[in-house]
């Protein structure tokens, strides 16, 4: 249970090509997010590794959050992570994020 805070990840800058991680070529790296993903077998996807002063800790990203939607896309495993973040792939784009936040 959490508070089901609703964030908005500002524009997203391009730190390199990430074409080993993702697959894209080298000369379109897609945007950079400022959190990592994790998920255990038949638990929620949580946000962990926020990066200090990035997109996601400026938009109120926490590690620890559960990710319930990105894009408007219901989040509930890494395969609708990963499909929600394909439709976001150009630098610059604000993709709204809900989160629900355990309590501390």
């Amino acid at each position: 249970p959490g508070s089901g805070s609703e964030s908005q990840v500002p524009k997203l800058p391009q730190l390199g090509s990430h074409s080993s991680i993702t697959g894209a070529p080298a000369d379109d790296p897609p945007p950079w997010i400022g959190f990592l993903v994790k998920q255990r077998k038949g638990k929620p996807v949580i946000i962990e590794d926020v990066a200090h002063d990035g997109p996601a800790e400026n938009a109120g990203l926490r590690d620890g959050d559960v990710l319930v939607s990105l894009g408007g896309e219901p989040v509930s495993t890494m395969k609708d992570f990963w499909r929600a973040m394909k439709k976001h792939k150009f630098i610059g784009n604000v993709i709204p994020v809900a989160v629900d936040r355990p309590l501390d």
